[in-house]
């Protein structure tokens, strides 16, 4: 689908008949949209639950959206977002 080199990486996504796309990044995979959400899942809502009143989340890097979508899921108020490279 697409390969490019930015100032901090080699991105790569294609599209995988069993996985669908596939996000590469220096030649390793990061996520497919088969299975991605096992990890943004168990990477969110453990500490959602946890806490008994999140206000505020914040969410470091998180390009691929996995993780703001399962924020999105709790009534804890709004999520914050720090990109980890500049635009």
């Amino acid at each position: 689908m697409t390969s490019e080199k930015s100032d901090y990486q080699e991105i790569e996504v294609f599209e995988n008949d069993f996985y669908g796309k596939v996000l590469v990044l220096d030649g390793l995979i990061q996520t497919t949209e088969k299975d991605e959400f096992f990890y943004h899942e168990m990477l969110v809502h453990p500490a959602l639950t946890a806490h008994p009143a999140p206000e505020e989340v914040l969410i470091i890097g998180g390009g691929d959206g996995g993780a703001l979508r399962e924020v999105l899921r709790h009534p804890s108020g709004k999520p914050g977002w720090l990109k980890s490279t500049p635009a």
